[in-house]
């Protein structure tokens, strides 16, 4: 507000170059609330991850996280709790609510954590507790050391202090989270095994193939001829000799004169 006229019913105030006029009734006052203030010895008392309003400015009544803080031109970055877009303003123009909570990161504690500043950039380490202003990790199962939060970040992409990554340390991180996984090298596909046939099975084959082989034969007029007469063959080919012992008459004589035949005949 520039300007109040005395007896007026309008407020007058100046946005930029434009003095506007607003009927006193639709405007509200609101008692100076504590903005955050430059002091030699802490400075400006906010860090990222603190829950801050806007007090003043188009912003006004903007709730959120801070997530970057630019000291050298005293303006902040807060994300925004309703639509979740970012919101650059000046620090003087916000309260703080709150610090930053560390309750959201201890499910955290036990896992791996990235360093993403420091002595210790590039690491990967163990969390093992918090604190306001710094954590205790260990790097490669070796001593426990103390980093601050702002230099560690977890696998979500966000800050121990609350802040987001964003910009250069947002490739640093990716380029980080890459290397420490191994890529899977390509496998060729390996064939099934060949069948092979046992010994048994082996042997069976070849004794088939031994024994059981057609094996091929001739026959003449006169072989068939003595397959339908068998009786041709003895008449042909042999002649009787009174001087032959008929080997069935010989053991007939034989068992006629045992006890055998004795015995039969009583």
């Amino acid at each position: 507000m520039c300007w109040l006229s005395k007896g007026g019913n309008y407020l007058w105030f100046q946005h930029g170059l434009l003095n506007i006029p607003v009927p006193i009734k639709t405007v509200q006052w609101i008692p100076n609330l504590q903005t955050l203030q430059f002091t030699q010895d802490r400075g400006y008392n906010v860090k990222a991850g603190d829950v801050v309003k806007v007090a003043h400015g188009p912003e006004y009544s903007t709730k959120g996280v801070v997530q970057s803080i630019d000291f050298p031109n005293a303006r902040l970055t807060l994300l925004a709790e309703t639509d979740h877009s970012l919101v650059d303003v000046p620090i003087r123009f916000v309260i703080k609510v709150s610090d930053a909570s560390l309750d959201s990161f201890k499910k955290d504690i036990g896992q791996e954590v990235y360093i993403i500043g420091g002595n210790h950039k590039g690491y990967q380490a163990m969390l093992y507790s918090l604190s306001s202003m710094d954590c205790t990790v260990a790097l490669h199962r070796q001593q426990r050391t103390k980093i601050q939060l702002k230099n560690v970040a977890t696998r979500h992409r966000m800050r121990l202090n609350g802040a987001m990554l964003e910009g250069p340390d947002m490739l640093s991180f990716c380029e980080m989270q890459r290397r420490s996984y191994l890529a899977l090298q390509p496998q060729s596909v390996t064939p099934p095994p060949e069948k092979v046939a046992s010994s048994s099975s082996a042997s069976i084959a070849n004794l088939t193939v031994s024994q059981f082989t057609w094996t091929t034969w001739s026959a003449s007029s006169e072989d068939l001829d003595t397959a339908s007469n068998p009786a041709s063959t003895l008449n042909n080919t042999a002649q009787l000799d009174p001087w032959a012992v008929d080997m069935l008459e010989a053991e007939m004589e034989i068992l006629k004169e045992s006890p055998l035949a004795w015995l039969m005949n009583k």
